[in-house]
């Protein structure tokens, strides 16, 4: 492990919310919080997509407050950027710079461990050499 390590000092936990849950519900847990994105999961408590804050906006912009809002609004897992959270700060910026997204989920042996904004990956990479 590196000096640089992000997952010690800079990643968010990763929060669960159900797929129940309203648009307002999870909009204050996530600002309360604040977290740049919530894993939605389903009754069966597995995750089945990822709300972050940018699809949380145009879900409050399109006025979705019927049961279903939060998985129209999230996107599948595979559709969010993930990296090991073993990474070194420079790969996880040239990630979330080449997928253009903000926030990057973190994983350790496959499984979902919590979020990092590209702000704070930047303030990361600011301090330390980006290797």
């Amino acid at each position: 492990m590196s000096e640089y390590n992000l997952y010690s000092r800079d990643v968010r936990p990763t929060i669960t919310v159900p797929e129940c849950a309203t648009i307002e519900q999870t909009a204050s847990l996530m600002s309360f919080a604040g977290l740049p994105a919530v894993v939605l999961a389903g009754a069966d408590g597995h995750p089945i997509g990822v709300l972050g804050r940018t699809e949380l906006v145009a879900a409050i912009a399109a006025g979705a407050h019927h049961p279903t809002a939060l998985a129209e609004a999230s996107l599948c897992l595979d559709g969010y950027p993930q990296i090991d959270c073993e990474a070194s700060p420079g790969a996880v910026l040239r990630l979330a710079l080449s997928r253009g997204c903000e926030t990057v989920m973190f994983t350790k042996a496959g499984k979902i461990v919590g979020f990092l904004d590209l702000v704070d990956i930047l303030a990361a990479v600011g301090s330390a050499p980006p290797y």
